[in-house]
């Protein structure tokens, strides 16, 4: 599960904090829907129904949707479906493509929220006009704009199916009305706005007119590549071979778009990788070093079984990822500031970002020395990240509740 907290603008007059939470079905064991920390949040998304086959989402786990919503109401605490993910937006392009396509989804999801209960929509499509997954659908030219035309017709369309119960609420208070008139429409997106013709488009006001906020997922910055970086970057490394995803370089990209400040959500993970060096790290003070092809293991999680992403395609290994819990129980962390172990603590000035290295040597085969044996990124918690970005503070934060240490809190009072 993640977690991110904002103040959002209700009226040019009012900030109200929302601690938005995302929860996975496949978390049931790792954090149970009754051990989620519910008087700490106010929204909660719950993951994932997908568009991978046609243009009709498929909703997976109903019985622990309608568990969810019960017991989040129970809780004062609003539940969203998200629809999309990683895994589940292979068919996103093709059932937007077409204004009978957007029907035939909209119909459907704004039906689940009648029926479930629910308090909103998250979508997540993953990524409008631009390469993800390989057996995604995309059309570079027109996704972007095609996105539009779906989020206009599901916010259409869940106004107007709850506008009889805003008048009835109107006939019984005020209140009820507020809580009952408005479906909330938000958006999970990536460090740079959607793309068009194989650029970001520059103006993403039209898209703010119709959703209540987007979530910027700010993580996973280096997957795939071929150096080593750190997971979460607060600033742009100025290195050779940086990635120019940042905190601050996705912040500056919405804003520049016309995305609203009170209408961002930045994302930072509590967990990072761990990955091979070629050089030594340490001697040479820097995270930017070349990474072998293939990740080390990470946390006991990671497990070769898991289904690769693709049909008919096989994973090609391990991960490599380390939830911020990990840490602890297996004693790479003794506290937030201490490592354990053989594993030391450095930080990188430029990034911002603090990372673990563990001096265990391996034999090289054909060459008579000793190497570094891996390298492990990870973020300090999110919240002291945050503090270190005055300019963003009270905007958004975010936290993984299921990968974090349980006896923790989220954070500090904002």
């Amino acid at each position: 599960m993640v977690l991110h907290v904002f103040c959002h603008q209700q009226d040019a007059h009012v900030l109200e904090k929302v601690i938005v939470g995302y929860w996975g079905y496949w978390e049931s064991k790792l954090l149970p829907i009754e051990h989620i920390p519910w008087s700490q949040i106010t929204h909660i998304n719950y993951g994932f129904a997908s568009v991978n086959e046609g243009i009709e989402p498929i909703l997976t786990n109903e019985a622990q949707l309608i568990r969810m919503v019960g017991i989040a109401h129970q809780h004062n605490v609003k539940v969203l479906l998200s629809i999309g993910g990683w895994l589940g937006s292979r068919s996103m392009s093709s059932m937007a493509a077409t204004h009978e396509n957007r029907t035939v989804f909209v119909d459907k999801v704004v039906g689940w929220v009648l029926e479930y209960g629910l308090d909103g929509l998250d979508i997540d499509w993953e990524h409008p006009g631009k390469s993800a997954l390989d057996c995604n659908t995309i059309d570079y030219a027109n996704d972007a704009d095609n996105y539009l035309a779906l989020l206009r017709q599901l916010r259409s369309s869940l106004d107007a199916a709850f506008s009889t119960i805003q008048m009835t609420a109107n006939n019984q208070s005020s209140t009820a009305a507020a809580d009952n008139g408005h479906r909330l429409l938000t958006a999970a997106v990536g460090t740079t706005p959607f793309f068009k013709n194989n650029a970001p488009i520059t103006d993403t006001s039209h898209y703010a007119q119709v959703l209540d906020w987007v979530f910027i997922m700010m993580y996973d910055t280096y997957v795939g590549k071929s150096v080593i970086g750190p997971n979460a970057p607060l600033q742009t490394s100025m290195q050779a071979g940086a990635s120019p995803q940042s905190f601050s370089q996705a912040w500056s990209a919405w804003t520049s778009a016309h995305m609203p400040a009170h209408k961002i959500v930045m994302g930072l993970p509590f967990y990072g990788y761990v990955a091979k060096p070629k050089e030594d790290a340490v001697t040479l003070r820097r995270l930017l070093v070349t990474a072998h092809t293939s990740r080390p293991q990470g946390d006991p999680d990671d497990d070769l079984s898991a289904p690769s992403s693709c049909p008919g395609t096989k994973r090609r290994g391990y991960s490599g990822l380390w939830k911020w819990r990990s840490l602890y129980t297996s004693n790479v962390l003794l506290d937030a500031k201490t490592p354990g172990g053989q594993w030391i603590k450095n930080w990188d000035q430029e990034s911002q970002t603090p990372w673990l290295y563990n001096p265990g040597t391996v034999v090289v085969a054909h060459i008579s020395a000793m190497k570094p044996r891996f390298n492990t990124i990870y973020s300090d918690p999110p919240f002291d990240k945050l503090r270190r970005s005055r300019q963003h503070l009270g905007q958004s934060q975010l936290c993984a509740l299921s990968q974090r240490k349980r006896s923790r809190n989220l954070g500090p009072s904002l």
